[in-house]
């Protein structure tokens, strides 16, 4: 969207979005996501980390592969 904002042809577009493969685009979003700070507390903390994801141009597959399905740092370790 921004680079249709700014002029950027669709043809050479297409082709720059083409070019990038999906483990590229997974590592990506890998990078996007450690910078982002979860608060475990809320209960929406995922749907808030997809949304983050996805404001930054990864699609939703993508996002859902990357969110984890809880927390990273379990409050309780059971072992």
């Amino acid at each position: 969207m921004t680079l249709r904002q700014q002029g950027i042809d669709e043809a050479l577009l297409q082709e720059a979005i083409g070019s990038v493969g999906e483990e590229e685009e997974l590592e990506f979003a890998r990078n996007a996501f450690a910078h982002y700070r979860i608060n475990y507390d809320d209960v929406r903390w995922k749907d808030k980390a997809l949304a983050y994801l996805i404001r930054r141009g990864f699609s939703l597959s993508t996002a859902r592969k990357i969110v984890p399905e809880g927390p990273a740092d379990p409050l309780f370790d059971l072992s």
